[in-house]
Order: structure tokens, then sequence, then C-alpha cells
């Protein structure tokens, strides 16, 4: 065991780096509206209600966390596409970065049109999108998004869908519980505005009870850094082939993702590590290798 001590070391040690000392949250008075609200500035009619996003609710550090981290996520994933995503709010309306996404995660190929000029033919591509994704996902129907909502830039809509497609997919993006957006509810009455505050939770920690604190290969992954990323990898491989090389079994020059994929490693390690053995054939198929890594 003290092996895999330290191994653990070594990949803990990779991914130090120095912390900042964060803020606590702001309390109820820190989200007060920064502005006046003027009836010439909203469309409405007497008796009618819409709402805005409190601007002082952006600046939570857990929202402002949330969003850091869906921005990396959606990056990483878009890389090789060529697409930079600077603003969830602004730059997925059109459909283009949802699309591509799409594509990446689930490995198909769609009939989407890449560039959509009119707000037709986006809201048309985002329908598609929005559809396919809640297939994806065994979502019937849902109150918390759809694409009307997405492509008027709605943030609340925005964030849930993200949320969602990142848990359904098992996503490398860390979401962090009781992220809340807090809106401003505009009323007209008699010709004048009445405010009020309406919470509407985006994560919450029944909903996030899988939520663990990052460990060393989260913060790897969100530092980016591909060389750090492989200096671990290749620590895990050494210590694979050091396990097994007393076993007489040819080891495979191949990436570690795929040396590991049938099972047969992992039957090894086991029986080494917990010091007993197995007797079983050479896996065949696909199915027969699934059951030999379960």
């Amino acid at each position: 065991m003290a092996m895999l001590d330290k191994i653990g070391e070594k990949i803990e040690n990779l991914s130090l780096k120095p912390k900042t000392p964060t803020s606590p949250p702001p309390g109820d008075q820190a989200f007060r509206v920064e502005r006046t609200f003027d009836p010439s500035q909203y469309n409405i009619e007497d008796g009618e209600t819409t709402y805005m996003v409190d601007p002082q609710c952006r600046k939570d550090p857990k929202l402002v966390e949330l969003m850091a981290a869906l921005l990396v996520w959606i990056n990483n994933e878009l890389a090789e596409f060529g697409i930079v995503v600077k603003d969830i709010e602004e730059d997925l309306f059109d459909g283009l970065v949802l699309g591509q996404l799409l594509v990446k995660l689930t490995g198909h190929k769609y009939d989407f049109q890449e560039v959509t000029g009119s707000l037709v033919e986006q809201r048309h591509k985002m329908e598609k999108i929005v559809d396919e994704f809640n297939y994806l996902m065994q979502l019937d129907q849902t109150n918390d998004w759809d694409a009307e909502l997405i492509h008027e830039k709605d943030l609340v809509a925005i964030l849930k869908f993200l949320v969602c497609i990142a848990r359904k997919f098992n996503s490398p993006v860390r979401i962090p519980p009781d992220v809340n957006v807090r809106l401003v509810e505009v009323t007209k009455k008699n010709g004048k505005l009445v405010h009020n505050y309406v919470t509407l939770p985006i994560t919450g920690s029944e909903i996030d009870g899988i939520f663990q604190e990052p460990d060393a290969f989260d913060a790897l992954f969100e530092q980016g850094s591909q060389e750090k990323l492989q200096t671990a990898i290749n620590i895990l491989r050494a210590f694979v082939e050091k396990l097994i090389k007393d076993l007489d079994y040819e080891i495979r020059e191949e990436p570690l993702e795929l040396m590991m994929h049938d099972g047969v490693y992992f039957v090894f390690i086991l029986g080494i590590v917990e010091n007993f053995f197995r007797a079983f054939q050479h896996p065949s198929d696909a199915e027969e290798q699934g059951g030999e890594a379960a």
C-alpha cells in the first residue's frame, strides 16, 4: 500500500497551486439593485410583470464559479473545432456552439445547418438541438428551459440546461452546490413600477448529493495543463507496469486508456493489491470486456 500512497502524493504535487483567500458570500444587503426603475425602460402594460437578473447577483461568488466552470468545460470540449466561447449568455443563442457540443458529446453527426443567418433559422436550429438533448437526457418536457428561452439569452434557462447536460454526460466539470440566481420582478401598477425579488435555484444541495471537494485530478483539469496531465498519466502507467511486470504477461505499447479498457489489467491490479487470485479467460468481445472491467 505504500506504493499507492507514493503514487497519490506524486499526482497531488502536480496539481498544487497557490490558494487565494475568498470572501464570504454577500448577505441580503449586498443584493440591492443599483439602478432606478424607469417605466419608460419597460415595454409592459399596466398589470403586466417582467423580470431581470439582479445586477448584484452576478457578483455572487458561487454563481461566478459555476459560470466560469461551465465556460472552461465548453471551451475544452470544443477546442478541436476552433470554437472559443467568451460569454455563456451571449454566445449560445444561434445554436452553433450547442450544436457542436452535441456532436462532441454524442460522437454523432447531425444535419444541422452550421451557420444560420435569420432569426427564424436560428430558432429552428435551436429547437432541434434542444429537443435532441432533451431526448438524450430522457426528459419528455421541462419548464426550466426551451429553445426560445435559450435563443433569447435567458441566463437561468441557459445555466440549468448546461448543468443538466454536464451531469448527464458525466462531464469533467465541478458543479458547485446551492447556486441561485436572484431576479428582480417588475410589475407595472397604475403607471408605476413596483419591484420584488425572486430567487431561483440552479443547483441545490439535494440535487448535488454526489458533489465532492475537488481532488488532485480536478485541479489538473481546471489548470488545463496538458503537460502536467500527461505526467500524471505517465506516473499511472509506470505504476501499472511495475505491478504486473513479474506476471509474465505482455504489456502492450498503447495509450493508458486503451491499455485498461478491456479489464484485464484491472483484474491483475485487484489481485495483486488485495492479494487474491481470480481465474478468467481473455475477453474476446465488447460484452465480455465490459464484464471483466465491471
